[in-house]
């Protein structure tokens, strides 16, 4: 009887775990820089695109993991007149924005509220950017030579909603990334970026 009970219970762990969905999704990226140094710079935001592929898995009814390889692009500019300290450059705005192209991978946690075809959740997880195209930092006057990091890391913190007709999903996304790596950090310029992405994405659930 044990053995039994043993074996109803991995077959009903196993049924529930084995639910995945695969999406492709797309959406807008909105990005700024903050400079760590007292002033402003490259702090105008900047709106881009995303790509990605996600898998949802290890579904359960009120939590699962989600997956997803992205392309994004994200950067800032900055639009007014500067005198940057005591070196005298004056930045009359920047002739097109500061931009970088990433590919990312990230992992979330997910909890969620179902309610009948539709679920809305919150999730939080670890993301890795790595660049992908040339480092270079275009800002004339001097900032020309700094590079820009080939990798950075740091968080994603997310709102969405689901709904599923059938067995296609439709995803909607909204997310904050908080990188904890600077994207510049070239003595005495430490650049961080500030992102946030709206997503729309659409998947089947095997």
């Amino acid at each position: 009887m044990r053995k039994l009970c043993f074996l109803s219970a991995v077959l009903c762990c196993a049924t529930g775990f084995a639910q995945m969905a695969v999406r492709v999704g797309a959406g807008a990226t909105i990005s700024s820089m903050t400079l760590r140094q007292t002033w402003d710079l490259l702090d105008d935001k900047i709106v881009t695109y995303n790509a990605s592929v996600s898998m949802d898995y290890l579904q359960r009814k009120y939590f699962y993991l989600s997956s997803e390889f992205k392309y994004l692009q994200f950067g800032g500019d900055d639009h007014e007149l500067y005198s940057i300290g005591t070196t005298g450059h004056d930045l009359k705005g920047l002739p097109e924005p500061e931009t970088w192209s990433y590919l990312q991978l990230n992992t979330k946690f997910r909890a969620r509220i179902p309610y009948g075809d539709y679920s809305i959740y919150a999730g939080i997880g670890p993301h890795v950017n790595l660049l992908v195209g040339d480092r270079h930092f275009n800002l004339r006057d001097g900032f020309g030579d700094s590079p820009t990091r080939k990798f950075l890391w740091g968080e994603i913190f997310e709102l969405g909603l689901t709904y599923t007709y059938n067995k296609v999903l439709f995803d909607l996304n909204a997310s904050y990334q908080l990188n904890n790596s600077p994207i510049v950090d070239d003595a005495p310029y430490t650049f961080y970026n500030r992102i946030w992405s709206v997503n729309l994405s659409v998947g089947y659930i095997f």
